[in-house]
């Protein structure tokens, strides 16, 4: 199930999924809130992958809500992996995830 919860909720989940690395963490942070898609659902959201060099889509949070949506920036080929740019700012993240400046 994804859960939209409070940043600072989904900044200690994040930690203690961290910890574990057989559990992965698909934390989105979007400024007052996160969605945490890191459990299996039928929502194929969480299968969207990260390309900072050559993002297929782009995602905006909806005004006043709290949810984010993605639109294609560029016609999409059948079978294209979907991508977009996980905006990762943070010197310290991009230490430690390297693979996040790709």
């Amino acid at each position: 199930k994804i859960f939209t919860l409070p940043s600072e909720e989904g900044n200690q989940r994040h930690q203690e999924f961290m910890k574990d690395s057989s559990l992965g963490s698909y934390m989105l942070f979007v400024k007052e809130f996160c969605i945490d898609a890191t459990s299996e659902t039928g929502r194929l959201g969480r299968l969207l992958n990260h390309s900072r060099s050559a993002p297929n889509l782009k995602a905006w949070q909806l005004p006043n809500e709290k949810r984010v949506v993605m639109k294609a920036i560029q016609d999409i080929p059948a079978g294209t992996q979907l991508t977009w740019d996980y905006g990762e700012e943070d010197t310290e993240v991009l230490k430690e995830l390297p693979w996040l400046k790709k």
